[in-house]
């Protein structure tokens, strides 16, 4: 167990489920104290999670720059790179994403507005997600496409790498 805090992702997760568990006392102490973790997160490795985010088992892999705002729902199993921002698209249309279970969310993409993430699927690095993603699918892009989907895999060429384009 004391390895596992030496590394960055475990302590980020472990600042975060204390963050969680300690402000559900509801007192001046609970809330300075979680206050505090949340604090140390946004300090030393530039990850930023709202009180009001719903944040399951998630996985960071490389765990800085991260921002989670209010309304964000984030599944088990959910695979998140540096760099990415989960947020509502503008004030005026208030509206949080949903990453659903097994999702990977790469190197600085954005996912913005009330979007569902699908189970399974994979947001490209440096994509911005701002409509639904079907489940096992995958979107690259600014503004994000789907390149491939469990419906549709995709095409090869004759030496059986890349499209056919």
């Amino acid at each position: 167990m004391t390895w596992q805090l030496a590394v960055p992702r475990a302590r980020v997760m472990w600042l975060l489920r204390l963050a969680v568990r300690v402000e559900a006392f509801r007192g001046p102490i609970g809330w300075r104290v979680g206050a505090f973790c949340r604090y140390r997160l946004a300090r030393t490795w530039g990850v930023f999670i709202h009180p009001s985010a719903t944040v399951g088992r998630v996985q960071f892999a490389h765990p800085t720059s991260i921002v989670i705002g209010e309304g964000v729902v984030l599944e088990d199993g959910v695979t998140i790179y540096q760099n990415t921002t989960f947020g509502a698209r503008n004030m005026e249309e208030p509206g949080y994403p949903t990453v659903c279970r097994g999702a990977t969310v790469y190197a600085g993409a954005s996912i913005v507005g009330k979007v569902t993430v699908g189970r399974n699927a994979v947001v490209g690095a440096h994509s911005v997600v701002a409509m639904d993603v079907p489940a096992g699918s995958t979107v690259v892009g600014a503004p994000a496409r789907i390149v491939t989907s469990a419906s549709h895999p995709p095409a090869r060429n004759a030496t059986g790498f890349g499209r056919n384009d």
